[in-house]
């Protein structure tokens, strides 16, 4: 009954999410080379056409922003 209520692209965003989320190695604490958050442009671009809107809500150095803005302009 529930997936009467969500969209089919809602669906597919929901299908994304999770497939980034196990990319990212959330809590890992890991370095953004080796934690896999770089796999979230990988799962971005096969699945989803830009423009895009990535939030970094962390406090930290700018690692991830940083590799967001590198994948982004080609060079991820």
């Amino acid at each position: 009954m529930l997936s009467k209520l969500f969209s089919s692209r809602t669906h597919k965003f929901e299908q994304i999410a999770r497939k980034i989320l196990l990319c990212a190695g959330i809590g890992s604490g890991a370095s953004v080379d080796s934690s896999g958050e770089a796999c979230v442009f990988k799962v971005l671009s096969k699945n989803l056409k830009s423009p895009y809107c990535i939030f970094d809500v962390g406090a930290n150095k700018g690692d991830y922003a940083t590799l967001c803005l590198k994948a982004l302009n080609g060079g991820g």
